[in-house]
């Protein structure tokens, strides 16, 4: 990239961050003055423009990502998009009156209803903040990888490969065994069932660990096999059947979330490691999601018994949704419910945690095997004190209404905190997914691939379920496939 470029781009990342900048400042002015204006204005009017606001945001969050790394398609668009869909979905939806029982059920005052949406549009700018300055400060060449040499992208390729087969064989029978378990469950009992299921600790929660490794040995794979004449095609037909296999499970025990999110991001790694994908299928692959996916799990997740397998029951569960679309997103968007609970029960009824729900979640590196109960489980994960709080009789019952990673940081440090706790998180996620596409190295992509795949689940989620993934399930994997290509450099030099 010449000089004259170089100066057009750091021009175009200085508007850019000027603007984010603007519209962050725009939302605390207008939340500073709010006690001054909103007695003259109808609040549903303010409750209207806060909507569109969040429509808006979500139009420049994407396009100004484009602007500055010329990619809609990446782990952090992906991010966005959940965080967006489960925090603000039913906010769009508001704008267009499509919400049937009206903003979150009308289950909150106006003024939680304009609270919650000032925080989400908060949240929402500040996350997109950290991650453009996060693309501004980034200048490693997309052409890194080719500059090396042919022998050290081929030793790379072997680790990845070597290692994806070692996670794809340790996982592989513990996966089909938790399936098997969780299948049997839904088929006797149901959907709720398999939540009301006592949590497996210490060594009881081998199997499962060790079933969650199969979507990064998937991934690793996958790029590895790249690296392969002989036996290419087979090692992709190994990683996409088992890629079916996890979802389809998933799926049919009524688990959408952890049965779509592996098969996006397998999409995206394929796209920029494989070949590129059409995007007609990109939007086949959403429409079906949307119109036939999620409206049949969800109508069908509490039957039992073969009926289960019926498809006069699947095809009635289908044409029993008026409009799959809306009821999809006003499904998830229904998550920004929790938000506005947490805004009412804190400081109100529980106190600001101060960082301890983000310090539990590192203690979750360490395995239960020193204590009775893990200190995480001992002081308890915030969805499931939600839903004891807002509804102790559907708790019981082992349900929660999920999370927000919005309203874990007004859970730890109020308004003040939120701001730049989701700024540091979209920058390191914008960082991290930079690292790993501006390089174009395999193990990069893999490592990020595999974050990705349990990163996702955050929007509506907490960090007490994030740290082990990016250490157990793709840092450690990445390690490893460093020392392999290390131990092969060594190799190579006798």
């Amino acid at each position: 990239m010449n000089d004259s470029s170089t100066t057009l781009v750091e021009k175009i990342s200085l508007k850019v961050i000027v603007a984010q900048l603007f519209l962050c400042a725009t939302l605390i002015f207008s939340y500073l003055i709010y006690p001054y204006y909103w007695l003259y204005i109808q609040q549903d009017t303010l409750i209207y423009i806060a909507c569109i606001f969040v429509l808006i945001l979500t139009f420049w969050s994407f396009w100004s990502w484009y602007l500055l790394t010329k990619s809609l398609f990446d782990p952090y668009t992906l991010f966005l998009t959940a965080a967006v869909l489960f925090n603000g979905g039913q906010a769009i939806l508001e704008i267009f009156h499509l919400n049937e029982d009206g903003l979150l059920d009308s289950k909150f005052s106006s003024e939680t209803l304009l609270a919650t949406l000032f925080i989400v549009n908060l949240g929402l700018a500040f996350l997109h903040l950290g991650a453009l300055l996060s693309a501004s400060s980034t200048r490693t060449s997309i052409l890194k990888s080719k500059l090396e040499s042919q022998s050290t992208i081929s030793n790379k390729l072997k680790s990845c490969y070597k290692v994806g087969w070692i996670l794809f064989s340790i996982s592989i029978l513990p996966a089909i065994l938790v399936a098997r378990d969780a299948v049997q469950i839904a088929m006797n009992e149901g959907y709720s069932a398999f939540y009301q299921q006592e949590r497996a600790t210490s060594f009881g929660a081998i199997p499962q660990i060790l079933a969650d490794f199969l979507i990064p040995g998937i991934f690793f794979l996958l790029v590895g096999s790249q690296g392969r004449r002989k036996g290419r095609r087979k090692d992709k037909i190994v990683c996409i059947a088992a890629l079916l296999f996890h979802a389809l499970s998933r799926l049919f025990l009524g688990v959408r979330n952890s049965a779509v999110m592996p098969f996006v991001v397998f999409t995206w790694l394929w796209h920029r490691w494989v070949h590129p994908i059409p995007r007609l299928f990109f939007f086949s692959m959403a429409l079906l999601a949307l119109l036939i996916i999620f409206p049949i799990t969800a109508a069908t997740r509490e039957i039992t018994g073969e009926t289960r397998l019926s498809m006069d029951v699947l095809l009635d569960a289908f044409l029993s949704e008026d409009n799959p679309i809306i009821a999809s997103i006003s499904e998830m968007g229904g998550s920004m419910m929790t938000v506005a609970y947490t805004l009412e029960l804190v400081p109100n009824i529980k106190d600001f945690e101060m960082g301890t729900g983000y310090f539990n979640g590192i203690l979750t590196l360490v395995p239960n095997l020193f204590w009775s109960l893990h200190p995480a489980v001992a002081h308890g994960y915030p969805d499931t004190w939600l839903a004891w709080e807002v509804n102790p009789t559907y708790a019981a019952k082992g349900h929660t209404y999920g999370f927000s990673f919005i309203a874990e940081a007004y859970l730890n440090f109020g308004w003040i905190g939120t701001p730049i706790i989701l700024g540091a998180i979209g920058f390191f996620l914008g960082k991290l997914t930079l690292w790993a596409v501006k390089s174009n190295e395999p193990a990069r992509m893999a490592m990020v691939a595999s974050f990705t795949s349990f990163f996702l689940f955050y929007a509506r989620g907490a960090a007490v379920f994030m740290v082990r993934p990016l250490v157990w399930y793709s840092l450690i994997p990445y390690i490893t496939v460093y020392i392999l290509n290390k131990y092969r450099r060594k190799e190579a030099v006798k």
